[in-house]
């Protein structure tokens, strides 16, 4: 007959030598959630074809800026509640890195274009391609970013366009500057739970509710709109 166990035993109860995991798996399922929305909502605002059809559907930069500032909440609350959590800051200053290097190369190319097209002091101070790029972050994403939107405008955007920097393009380039922001935001919370250890989870499930109510509308809506897109579905991990 085969061996069975009393019904009042619980084989899975933790014991007093049971080692302790330094994460649940709830715990696991709510970084990959936060994780994957970022990637969603950061395809969706950065990619052109994504971005146009969903504009299409009523999400336009702004509501797309918006989920992204609920996923940089609900990763900040995620990471206060988490000693382990700053260890991550060294994938994540890797990757900050990486992107203010290519917002940087991005910079460059824009400057020669806009110094050839226009020659002009006041057209270059306009576009602000005059002197040097600054090496404070802060000062180079100002400067990037006015020089962006000012590309967008006339006098500048028909000659600019022809030359490859059209509006969307210009739009693209800027949208990639706001993503620092929020990249530096989480190493800044990662380093603050580093100096005062793991904080309620109360704000952190607060955050990730209101993330998934976001979420799940904008990719039901993503599903619709590229419905007979696949390669699109497959790059937002639809």
């Amino acid at each position: 007959m085969a061996d069975t166990l009393p019904t009042n035993i619980d084989i899975a109860a933790a014991t007093a030598t049971t080692p302790k995991l330094r994460r649940t798996v709830e715990d696991q399922a709510i970084e990959k959630y936060i994780r994957d929305a970022g990637n969603f909502l950061e395809e969706a605002r950065l990619n052109p074809d994504i971005a146009e059809g969903l504009l299409g559907a009523g999400y336009d930069n702004d509501e797309l800026t918006w989920g992204t500032d609920l996923q940089e909440r609900a990763w900040n609350a995620y990471c206060s509640t988490h000693a382990e959590c700053p260890p991550d800051r060294v994938a994540g200053e890797a990757e900050l890195d990486a992107k203010v290097e290519a917002a940087r190369d991005d910079w460059a190319a824009f400057r020669l274009i806009a110094r050839a097209a226009f020659v002009g002091l006041d057209a270059r101070l306009g576009l602000r391609v005059m002197g040097d790029v600054p090496e404070d972050l802060q000062r180079f994403v100002n400067v990037a970013h006015s020089g962006y939107e000012a590309a967008a405008e006339n006098p500048y955007t028909d000659k600019l366009s022809k030359r490859g920097y059209t509006p969307e393009k210009l739009k693209t380039l800027s949208n990639a500057l706001d993503n620092l922001a929020s990249l530096e935001g989480a190493l800044d919370s990662a380093e603050e739970t580093a100096e005062h250890g793991p904080q309620d989870t109360e704000a952190r499930d607060a955050a990730y509710v209101e993330l998934k109510e976001y979420m799940k509308e904008v990719r039901g809506v993503a599903r619709a709109v590229f419905r007979k897109h696949p390669e699109i579905l497959a790059r937002l991990s639809l």
